[in-house]
């Protein structure tokens, strides 16, 4: 398959993309609060939830930079297939793009 996208095709993936790091941004976040959560209930020491939160958010914060940082359009397909791999995306998502391109897109995802 041609992997050259069209300027149509460019912006679908660019929303896709936007859907996945606010996904991301949500897990991290939640992440946090379970942790924030577990300390006001005194399930944790103040060091622990520090070290557990700050290791929580740097982990995070290393993942969301691999995967997004310096985004061009030659990424695109590779990250929306991660994104798709992830579940953050499903098959709806996808429905806007040619179907070569959907179809691509699953069969790389289910490797």
């Amino acid at each position: 398959m041609n992997t050259n996208l069209s300027k149509k095709e460019k912006a679908i993936m660019r929303q896709l993309i936007e859907k996945g790091v606010q996904a991301e941004f949500a897990h991290a976040l939640q992440e946090a609060a379970n942790i924030i959560s577990q300390w006001k209930q005194s399930e944790k020491t103040n060091r622990e939830a520090y070290y557990e939160l700050y290791g929580s958010i740097k982990q995070n914060d290393k993942f969301i930079a691999m995967r997004y940082d310096g985004m061009t359009g030659s990424r695109y397909l590779s990250t929306v297939i991660g994104i798709y791999r992830d579940k953050q995306l499903n098959e709806e998502d996808l429905k806007e793009l040619h179907e070569d391109l959907r179809e691509y897109i699953l069969n790389a995802a289910a490797i």
